[in-house]
C-alpha cells in the first residue's frame, strides 16, 4: 500500500534450510513447546493444555534478561513445571533438529500476530504435527488437519493433541519440501528482481 505510484510487489513467504531436519519414524510421548519465554508466545498456555492431558512437555528456550520476561516465568511458568513439564533452557541447533525429531507434536498458542513462524516451518518439517492458535501467518504455514491443527483456544488445543495420530510424519515432510525449502525463497527474490530490473 505504501509502494511508489501504487507498485504492487508479490510477497516472497520464508523459507528453511529444509534438509537441516530429519524425521524419524519412532516418536517419543513428550508434546514440545520451543521459542522465546515470553507472554505472548503463551509458554504457560502450554504447560496447562499439558498439565490437563497429563502428557510429558519439553518447554525449550530462553528467558531473556528482561523485567517483564523474567517476572512471566517467575510468577506464570515456574509453577506449573514439574518432573513430567520440564524447561530445557535454550538449545543449540543440532538439539533442536532432535527435540523436533522426536517429539508427538508442537504446540505453538501464540497470542502475538505472528509475521511468520519458523518453529512451525521446522516443526513440519521434521514430521511433527504443529497444533496453533490462528495468530497471524500461522493458518498460511499450518494447513489444518494436514501438517497439525489450527484452534481457537486452549481447551480446543488439548482435543487437538489427542488427534495427533492422524496427521502423517510423512506428508508432513513432504509438504514441507513442497513449501518451505529456502531454495524456493532464493528462486522467489531473484525472480522478483529481474521482474523490477525488466520493468525500468
Amino acid at each position: 500500500r505504501t509502494a511508489p505510484n501504487g507498485v504492487q510487489l508479490p510477497v516472497v513467504p520464508n523459507g528453511i534450510d529444509v534438509a537441516r531436519y530429519r524425521p524419524q519414524a519412532a516418536r517419543r510421548d513428550y508434546l514440545l513447546w520451543l521459542g522465546r519465554i515470553c507472554e505472548e508466545k503463551g509458554t504457560d498456555i502450554a504447560l496447562r493444555v499439558a498439565h490437563r492431558l497429563d502428557s510429558p512437555l519439553l518447554v525449550a528456550g530462553p528467558v531473556h534478561p528482561f523485567a517483564y520476561h523474567e517476572a512471566y516465568f517467575k510468577e506464570r511458568v515456574a509453577p506449573l513445571l514439574d518432573h513430567e513439564r520440564r524447561w530445557i533452557g535454550a538449545v543449540a541447533l543440532e538439539q533442536k533438529i532432535e527435540l523436533l525429531a522426536h517429539a508427538r507434536c508442537v504446540l505453538i498458542p501464540s497470542l502475538a500476530p505472528e509475521t511468520g513462524s519458523l518453529v512451525a516451518m521446522e516443526a513440519i518439517s521434521s514430521g511433527a504435527p504443529v497444533i496453533a492458535f490462528r495468530s497471524g501467518a500461522l493458518p498460511e504455514i499450518v494447513e489444518d488437519g494436514v501438517t497439525g491443527f489450527l484452534v481457537g483456544g486452549e481447551d480446543e488445543m488439548a482435543e487437538a493433541v489427542n488427534r495427533t495420530a492422524e496427521i502423517s510424519p510423512a506428508r508432513c515432510r513432504e509438504e514441507a519440501l513442497r513449501r518451505f525449502d529456502s531454495a524456493r525463497v532464493v528462486e522467489g527474490y531473484i525472480n522478483l528482481y529481474r521482474d523490477l530490473l525488466a520493468s525500468q
